[in-house]
């Protein structure tokens, strides 16, 4: 399985440590958060990822090389403006045929994938999303499963986590090199296309 990894971002929350680094290569337990994120997708069967860079992109491709050292390939697609999180996450995974992982280079989590990889199977959705609940959360669920967006009522509310399993046609509904958002732009045209986004 494949897995597209964004780690571009500038970081600006977690400012003067992110200034000279990305925010993927700060330290958990004495290793980046981003080595802890590959271990645990190879464990749940990611062979191959792509590494979405932008800010400060070199240290990232010295500290991992081609990923031999993880278990898996990895190949790095430098943006030379950001793109964003959809804009990026499309950009890497233009020639992917299969479904495929997106994970947040930030995101450190224990989920079980082969469990959300299982119920995305199940199910005809264009892209499943972990979610965490939230009390200020804008997304919902209906009963199917379904996400709602922007109409999260009373205490069923939740936040993205940063892991994604997405189908090869939720791509074109983003034209290649546009800035995007995962959330604010990508999902919306997913949900008014037609196409299922679950949770």
């Amino acid at each position: 399985m494949k897995a597209v990894v964004l780690a571009g971002g500038a970081g600006a929350g977690l400012r003067p440590l992110t200034l000279d680094r990305p925010a993927a290569l700060l330290p958990v337990a004495n290793r980046p958060i981003i080595e802890h994120l590959l271990e645990h997708l190879v464990r749940h069967g990611v062979t191959e990822a792509t590494v979405a860079l932008h800010h400060c992109p070199y240290p990232v491709e010295a500290h991992f090389g081609d990923g031999t050292r993880l278990g898996l390939t990895l190949r790095y697609a430098l943006e030379r403006r950001p793109l964003g999180t959809g804009g990026a996450a499309r950009r890497a995974a233009t020639a992917f045929a299969e479904p495929w992982v997106l994970a947040f280079g930030t995101a450190l989590t224990a989920v079980d994938l082969s469990q959300v990889l299982a119920a995305h199977g199940l199910r005809s959705a264009a892209a499943t999303l972990v979610l965490a609940p939230t009390a200020g959360g804008n997304l919902a669920l209906d009963r199917a499963g379904a996400l709602v967006l922007n109409g999260a009522r009373g205490p069923a509310r939740f936040r993205f986590t940063g892991l994604a399993v997405v189908e090869p046609r939720a791509l074109p509904l983003l034209a290649p090199g546009e800035p995007a958002d995962l959330l604010d732009d990508w999902v919306p045209r997913l949900l008014a296309s037609g196409l299922a986004v679950h949770g």
